[in-house]
C-alpha cells in the first residue's frame, strides 16, 4: 500500500510523512500494540532515503 503512495513523492514529502499519515492511509483503527507494525514500512523508506542522501550509514539499524 505504501509503495503505491511513494510513486511521485519527493524525498522531502517522504521525510515529512508521519504516523498519522500511515494510519489514515490504512483506513482502520490501529491498536497501540500494532502501531510499530503499521509504520515499519514508512520508517524503512525514510531510512533508505537518508542512506541515499548520505545522511545515514547503511549499517545503522532501522529505529521504530
Amino acid at each position: 500500500m505504501l509503495s503505491k503512495e511513494l510513486r511521485g513523492m519527493t524525498l522531502s514529502e517522504l521525510e515529512e510523512m508521519g504516523t498519522d499519515d500511515i494510519t489514515e492511509m490504512l483506513g482502520v483503527e490501529i491498536s497501540p500494540m500494532r502501531i510499530k507494525c503499521a509504520v515499519l514500512a514508512r520508517q524503512v523508506a525514510q531510512d533508505g532515503a537518508a542512506i541515499y542522501q548520505g545522511e545515514l550509514d547503511a549499517d545503522t539499524p532501522t529505529n521504530v
